[in-house]
């Protein structure tokens, strides 16, 4: 099939495998939106199960740690009151006991999480009890107290020293040495009870009922079905997992995390704190340290805990295959498949556009810069032509003199009328004609030699080695000239041996259009004036070259945009705009530094120009062409 003329011209134009590719890549666009629009709102959704589950464990250890550090808030209140201190020295007030009595039994009737409160002397032996029955909380009679000396928390609380408090591991009650049936998990604080002469006299032991502490936290945190895992630092279960698998510590029974899932383990005990993903599974988990500081009670130091810890584990079930195929958008896929066409199409027409408007664009600024540069070696030219004029004319007169002397002495030897005073003269004229001669083309040719150095590096952008005050010299003789008969001094003060491996032309470039700017917005008509050139190192393998002028200075306002193309002061005055945008692309992309300006008003202007003493290596359209500087 032959296509039409004007769309088979078309197609064969940049824009056809240009269309061609964005469609190919705006299809794959389209299709991959297709599958992850589904693929999105599935992690979505599940980021949002994660991010809840963080919060609901998070919120968890707040209730577990407050609800602990409620009750020993209590148990510190209780191991100060005075009647129990004196209760436990022996030196009681009268009612003193029965005050301990009600007062134990008050707290515990408030409390429906304190399963046992009591006071234990010095021997283990229980003094005071009172349980918690249903609702009721009953004061045990001394004949059913027991000896509790051999109990892991009597023996630690006992040996704390005064002020501390304990808390114990979560464990099941033990009562007359046997597991209580049903299992009652208890969690204990204890606090030590030290007389006035500085001895333990017993403990005060507060039983906190974990089973109604657990069942709340699951309760009001419950994860999809799936409770909150409460595991010891030890890696047991105390909650959270099938009964089997719990208070393995109790039993002897190796039961632990840290042995059916060690990875799992070692992961949770990094850290106090986190969330990761493993095994198709998200884990998010957070740690509780008994021994965190209780908040401070009446302004008073917090006391620190002793005691234990635990990790509250929760486990967020993978993505899986199911979950990415509920529903599929079919719509999608379609619209985005009928949008190709037109989006492909111009959208590469759009930047088939603008890759010609940028071509062109660099194309102008590059005749632009050259130009710019060729005129500044125009200007150059001018000048040695006009310095040139009055060596190169006296010695054209003195030649001519010495000519018509020469002719006149060759007659009258011809006509044999030669003395030895003419022959004489003659000798002494010469003398005199050919050494002005001399330093007239020797001046000349001096000018030539500044002038065709600067030629020849000006037209050219090849790398070599040379010394930065040679290069500034040659520069400076030849602006010289057009200062000549402007009331502008321009001094060199570049260190000597500064040796660079770099680009002279675009570098005298840059100094040529720097000490051009100065001489041009610097100074007023006729104003008198220095233009300073300096040179120096300034670090290993840096440079640093200023062209300061004393001049009117540069507005603030104007600072910002003084290396853009095309700004100019002088609009209507001769000025292109280009000469500082050529110095900063000089200076940037080819010499590989940097320039800036300090400026104010009224105290003169310096241009400071920072470059390696070994240029870098660049690639440009220019690098290595020659300018014809006649054409």
């Amino acid at each position: 099939m032959k296509l039409p003329v004007r769309f088979a011209q078309f197609w064969d134009a940049r824009q056809g495998p240009l269309f061609l590719r964005m469609a190919a890549v705006i299809t794959a666009a389209c299709f991959l939106l297709w599958q992850g629009s589904i693929y999105l709102d599935v992690i979505y959704d599940h980021r949002r199960r994660i991010e809840g589950t963080e919060h609901d464990v998070r919120r968890a250890r707040e209730t577990f740690d407050a609800i602990i550090k409620t009750y020993a808030v209590d148990l510190r209140t209780i191991a100060r009151n005075g009647a129990l201190r004196r209760f436990a020295e022996g030196k009681p007030y009268p009612r003193d006991g029965e005050r301990v009595r009600s007062e134990f039994h008050d707290l515990v009737a408030e409390r429906p999480m304190l399963a046992k409160l009591r006071y234990l002397d010095a021997t283990g032996m229980e003094i005071v009890r009172v349980n918690r029955e249903g609702d009721e909380a009953v004061v045990v009679p001394d004949d059913e107290l027991q000896d509790k000396s051999d109990r892991y928390f009597f023996q630690e609380t006992i040996a704390l020293p005064a002020g501390a408090l304990y808390i114990s591991p979560i464990d099941l009650n033990v009562e007359q040495g046997k597991i209580e049936e049903p299992w009652r998990p208890m969690l204990r604080l204890g606090s030590p009870i030290t007389g006035s002469d500085g001895l333990p006299k017993g403990v005060v032991i507060l039983n906190i009922d974990a089973s109604e502490l657990l069942s709340s936290i699951n309760r009001a945190f419950l994860l999809e079905g799936n409770p909150i895992q409460l595991i010891t630092f030890e890696g047991y279960w105390v909650s959270g997992v099938p009964k089997e698998q719990l208070w393995g510590f109790m039993f002897g029974q190796e039961t632990t995390l840290a042995r059916s899932d060690p990875y799992l383990w070692s992961q949770l005990s990094q850290s106090d704190r986190g969330s990761f993903s493993a095994r198709g599974q998200h884990y998010v988990f957070e740690t509780l340290h008994a021994y965190a500081p209780l908040a401070p009670v009446k302004g008073e130091i917090p006391t620190s805990l002793v005691g234990q810890g635990w990790k509250f584990l929760a486990v967020v079930p993978g993505i899986g295959f199911g979950d990415f195929w509920e529903r599929q958008n079919l719509l999608l896929a379609i619209a985005g498949i009928a949008g190709i066409i037109a989006v492909a199409w111009g959208w590469s027409s759009a930047l088939v556009n603008q890759r010609d408007a940028e071509a062109r664009r660099r194309e102008t600024e590059e005749e632009l810069m050259r130009y710019e540069r060729l005129a500044s070696l125009g200007g150059l030219v001018a000048g040695v032509a006009h310095e040139l004029n009055t060596p190169i004319g006296n010695a054209v007169t003195l030649a001519s003199t010495l000519s018509d002397q020469a002719e006149e002495l060759a007659q009258n030897i011809s006509s044999g009328n030669i003395k030895r005073s003419m022959i004489d003269n003659f000798v002494e004229e010469m003398r005199e004609g050919t050494a002005l001669m001399m330093r007239g083309l020797e001046r000349a040719a001096t000018l030539i030699g500044h002038f065709k150095q600067i030629a020849v590096d000006q037209t050219s952008e090849q790398r070599r080695k040379f010394l930065l005050g040679d290069l500034v010299r040659d520069i400076v003789a030849s602006m010289r000239i057009q200062l000549r008969s402007s009331p502008i001094a321009l001094i060199d003060a570049v260190a000597d041996r500064i040796e660079l491996d770099s680009y002279p032309g675009p570098l005298g470039q840059v100094l040529i259009n720097l000490i051009t700017n100065a001489q041009v917005h610097a100074f007023g008509e006729g104003e008198a004036g220095t233009i300073l050139i300096t040179g120096r190192a300034i670090g290993p393998g840096e440079i640093e070259i200023t062209v300061s002028d004393n001049g009117k200075g540069v507005p603030l306002e104007h600072q910002s945009r003084i290396f853009a193309p095309f700004f100019t002061t002088s609009l209507g005055k001769g000025g292109s705009g280009l000469g500082l945008s050529i110095v900063f692309n000089l200076v940037t992309n080819v010499l590989g530094g940097s320039i800036r300006v300090d400026s104010r008003l009224g105290g003169g202007t310096a241009m400071i120009v920072r470059i390696p003493i070994k240029a870098p290596e660049v690639k440009t359209e220019n690098l290595g062409r020659s300018y014809d500087a006649a054409a």
